[in-house]
């Protein structure tokens, strides 16, 4: 994953974090983010994007929260919406040439927002019927959402991610 891609993702978590913060919006984090929290306090080296989780509940906080970012040049994408109940944050193309000097479309990063919902058997799975098909594995036990922790999350030690304690 290239640096720019890198500093990006930290940028994007940072702002999204603190305004979840603002606005009492729950997330946690999840897949490969969640892996590098627990193990090395940040992105691990393959992975090239921020996955977190929201209630299906907080859907409309969420996209509320988001619509607020473009004052920090950050767009939502609701293009897989339908079909996976993903949602990508990430820098405008202003934000990319200017700050990031992104020239590279593989050099732009991105948050994975995927909804998460309970069910019947009591685990918090993806909302998305294909998402839970593509990754049957990717749930969260309900105690393990109750009680969110911060774990320290990149190169700045102010950066938090929320995820559940291991």
């Amino acid at each position: 994953t290239s640096p720019k891609k890198i500093e990006q993702l930290y940028d994007l978590l940072k702002i999204f974090s603190d305004e979840c913060e603002k606005q009492q919006l729950s997330y946690f984090a999840s897949s490969g983010t969640l892996l590098g929290a627990v193990r090395s306090g940040g992105i691990i080296p393959w992975d090239d994007d921020i996955d977190l989780g929201i209630f299906v509940e907080d859907r409309d906080k969420m996209i509320e929260l988001c619509s607020s970012l473009e004052k920090y040049g950050i767009e939502l994408d609701t293009s897989h919406e339908e079909l996976q109940g993903l949602y990508k944050l990430r820098f405008n193309q202003d934000v990319l040439q200017n700050k990031y000097q992104v020239e590279n479309p593989d050099d732009v990063g991105d948050i994975d927002i995927e909804l998460y919902k309970k069910l019947k058997n009591g685990t918090y799975h993806y909302c998305s019927s294909f998402a839970r098909n593509q990754f049957p594995g990717g749930y969260f036990l309900e105690d393990e959402l109750q009680n969110l922790i911060d774990y320290p999350f990149g190169p700045n030690e102010s950066l938090q991610v929320k995820g559940p304690a291991t």
